[in-house]
């Protein structure tokens, strides 16, 4: 039977936890993630294939959710919202897997971006980089701050957007990404030029240099020449611009490098060259190469003493450049409209969290001060007790003197009154023998004697229960038993001895008699035990604990070492 009990206590914690495990299917997620990098269409295809998915656990839900949105944004698929990852998000917010936490958060500042919602993606990313000391995934890292860096040169805030751009080039330096760093310098390379660092602007672009075929374009020599053509180096940036032209394929690519090598001929007095090219920057799609040529053609006009043509251009470049403005100025008003909503969520957003908080603060106190009651009436409670049971024991100490007291009169009685019919039956004898003389006289005298005392032992212990009830009944003693905290005046101690003297057939001069060495102190500790006083009361009456006194007292008295329960015994048939 025993062995019974013991396998079934084996089998039902097997039995519930294979039965917790049937309600989920398993993904082996690793041959998605190593199709991942290379070939995310192959890994998008197999997770669109995974059916049933809300049988997923809530792990393997999170990871599959993570994944999805790794392959949709990798193969350019655009998001509608950014509710799944957030499944993702708020379950790796609960668990120490820091890697995937930071991956999530990035994917989700990443569709918010895409959803025009810059202020959130912000806090998204910088959510992912919380833990970034322990990430060693460098090209996920890089990417954040690279992100984070392109935000804030949005907004314009160059001055912060420059660390993370800084520590994501690093990153990338790590893994020797060469693509990434080179657009990660490029941007900024142009962080330090709208800066006026342009001393740091060359040597980013410098350090950039080498990167720049991976670009696929001349983008970073072109910007650079630039650079060198306001400090007026023009042979250095004649050897950029240079560069710029080869790693510019294609002639419409060019219109950037034909704008700058206008502006170098325009500067080197080279006015034909510099009309050229900068009729061919004309053609540029680009607004602001078009205003640049615009610009400059109008100077090469001048220089031409065309000065109708000159003003012509200039009046096209300013029309050209109201249009960028107001293309800026409309884009900067609906960035602050949504930055202006986005405070305000936040703002409605705190003052909730601050409503909670206030009524959490609020429970707690109210469960505080429930809990302060509890304590406070479970101490009333043992004080109660202790004081019940001190009280207890004081009434069966009295008790117990009082029955052996009566138990030695009955034995007194029982004697006398065995002594009576000893007596009886001699006299009964003498009769009988006709002896009628002093003897007989004698016997029937004693009888009486012992009589009378019996007589007068019932009348004592009446007399004595009637005088415990009327000091029972005084005010001193309601007052002593009855107030919580009092202080006695020489006046009611006075009145208490008197009162114990009359009950107990002058107890404190039969207490001085026998103990003359005895002090007023002790004989106010005597008083107290007599009235049955609890030692809890007697402590605040006197005002200090008179346990020790009251043993130190039963020493001193019986030259033997004694309790308090000792002591109170004495007194109380004392």
């Amino acid at each position: 039977m025993k062995k019974n009990i013991v396998f079934l206590l084996i089998l039902i914690p097997i039995i519930w936890i294979s039965c917790d495990g049937m309600g989920h299917q398993t993904i082996d997620f690793r041959k998605i993630e190593n199709l991942m990098p290379q070939h995310p269409d192959s890994a998008l295809m197999l997770l669109e294939q995974i059916e049933n998915k809300e049988n997923l656990s809530r792990k393997d839900k999170a990871h599959y959710y993570l994944l999805l949105t790794e392959a949709q944004d990798k193969t350019f698929v655009k998001h509608e919202t950014d509710s799944l990852i957030t499944i993702a998000t708020d379950y790796y917010e609960e668990t120490d897997d820091l890697e995937r936490k930071a991956k999530a958060w990035y994917y989700k500042g990443l569709i918010n971006n895409d959803l025009d919602q810059p202020m959130k993606a912000q806090e998204c990313f910088l959510k992912a980089l919380r833990d970034e000391k322990q990430v060693k995934d460098y090209a996920l890292l890089g990417r954040i701050n690279n992100q984070i860096g392109m935000l804030y040169t949005y907004q314009h805030v160059y001055e912060r957007a420059i660390p993370y751009l800084k520590q994501a080039n690093n990153c990338f330096e790590m893994i020797r990404d060469t693509i990434g760093q080179a657009y990660v310098l490029r941007d900024l390379g142009r962080a330090y030029t709208v800066t006026q660092q342009l001393i740091d602007a060359i040597e980013v672009y410098r350090e950039a240099l080498p990167y720049a075929p991976a670009m696929g374009n001349g983008t970073i020599p072109n910007e650079l020449a630039n650079i060198y053509l306001e400090k007026g180096e023009y042979e250095v940036a004649a050897k950029y611009i240079d560069q710029a032209l080869r790693l510019f394929r294609t002639e419409e690519s060019r219109f950037p490098t034909h704008l700058v090598l206008g502006k170098y001929y325009l500067e080197t007095a080279q006015i034909d060259s510099s009309e050229y090219y900068l009729q061919k920057a004309l053609s540029s799609p680009s607004l602001q190469t078009h205003a640049g040529a615009l610009k400059y053609l109008s100077y090469v006009k001048e220089k031409q003493s065309a000065w109708i043509e000159s003003i012509t251009l200039n009046k096209r470049y300013e029309a050209c450049r109201d249009s960028i403005d107001r293309i800026v100025e409309t884009e900067s008003i609906r960035r602050m409209d949504y930055f202006y909503n986005y405070q305000k969520i936040q703002e409605a957003l705190y003052q909730s969290q601050i409503k909670v908080m206030k009524k959490d603060k609020e429970r707690y106190l109210y469960a505080l001060i429930i809990c302060a009651c509890v304590f406070i009436s479970l101490g009333i409670y043992s004080y109660w007790r202790r004081r019940e049971k001190e009280i207890k024991n004081q009434k069966e100490i009295l008790e117990q003197t009082i029955e052996k007291q009566r138990q030695n009169n009955l034995r007194i009685k029982e004697e006398n009154r065995q002594q009576i019919e000893k007596l009886q039956e001699q006299l009964i004898a003498m009769e009988k023998e006709r002896q009628e003389g002093w003897e007989g006289q004698q016997l029937l005298q004693e009888k009486r004697v012992l009589e009378i005392h019996n007589e007068s032992i019932d009348a004592d212990e009446k007399r004595q229960s009637l005088r415990i009830a009327q000091m029972e009944d005084s005010d001193i003693y309601k007052k002593i038993h009855t107030e919580d905290c009092v202080k006695l005046t020489d006046d009611e101690w006075r009145a208490l001895e008197k009162l114990l003297d009359q009950t107990f057939n002058n107890f404190t001069a039969r207490l001085k008699k026998s103990y003359p060495k005895i002090s007023y102190k002790e004989i106010q500790v005597c008083y107290l035990t007599k009235i049955k006083l609890s030692s809890t009361k007697m402590t605040k009456i006197l005002r200090y604990n008179s346990s020790p006194l009251r043993s130190r007292l039963y020493k001193k008295i019986f030259k033997k070492t004694g309790s308090v329960q000792d002591f109170n015994s004495f007194i109380a048939g004392f």
